[in-house]
Order: C-alpha cells, then sequence, then structure tokens
C-alpha cells in the first residue's frame, strides 16, 4: 500500500529566467507580432517587473522614427542618446502597443538600452489613455 501524507502538495508557479526590465528597449521583428507593422522595429517594454517574473511575454510599445513632424496627443518623442540605444530621435506609438513572447523576440541578445524615468512615465500615462477609450 502506498502511504499518502495528508499534508497537501501546493503547485508553485516556476519563475521566469529571462531578465526583461521595464523600460529596457528591444529590437524586434514586428511581423505577424504587432498589428500594422512589418519588419524590425525598436521597443519598449512597459509591463512592469513583477510580471515578467511569472510570464514569457512581456508588452511592448513600438518605436518609430517616420514622420516625427506630425505628433498625436498619445505619442511620446524619445531623444537619441547613448543610454536608450537609439541612434535617431523616435516616437513611440502606445495605440500599437502589443504583448510579444520574451523567446525568441525578446533576447539579451537584442536590448539596446534602457529609456530614463520620465519618458517611461510619458509611455505609461499614454498607454492608459489610449486603452481605456
Amino acid at each position: 500500500m502506498l502511504n499518502r501524507s495528508s499534508k497537501s502538495k501546493k503547485t508553485i508557479k516556476r519563475k521566469n529566467t529571462y531578465m526583461v526590465k521595464q523600460g529596457d528597449v528591444y529590437l524586434v521583428d514586428c511581423t505577424n507580432t504587432i498589428n500594422g507593422m512589418e519588419g524590425v522595429h525598436y521597443v519598449v517594454v512597459i509591463s512592469n517587473n513583477e510580471y515578467h517574473r511569472y510570464y514569457n511575454n512581456a508588452k511592448v510599445v513600438p518605436l518609430t522614427s517616420k514622420k516625427l513632424n506630425k505628433l498625436y496627443p498619445h505619442e511620446v518623442l524619445i531623444q537619441s542618446d547613448i543610454r536608450n540605444g537609439l541612434s535617431v530621435t523616435s516616437k513611440a506609438m502606445p495605440d500599437k502597443s502589443a504583448t510579444v513572447p520574451m523567446n525568441p523576440h525578446l533576447t539579451g541578445k537584442t536590448k539596446v538600452g534602457h529609456v530614463n524615468e520620465y519618458v517611461l512615465l510619458k509611455l505609461l500615462e499614454a498607454n492608459t489613455k489610449t486603452t481605456s477609450r
């Protein structure tokens, strides 16, 4: 006979091993991932770090360097600098935010930098406005 203990086993969700952090800038192939976007684009991770500990995906906002002269109220202008890894000034498009799998789309090889606190707060605020319509 099998000896079964009265203690119930708790299922512990495994923790994610990827090091994606909120505010990181990645180079991602957006084809079939972000609606209306083709090819490789820079994206900013906006989902929080606690979420990344348990799930293998991240919410991202894509960036573009086109049509910078036409900036909508929900879009955020990001100046290029060494910390964020952007070579040209770009604008974030929170209306095109999407959830992408961390692997193979977000890996350590494609991380290019990290946006500053001010830009991250503006992105989170803009994302809230576009998703609450």
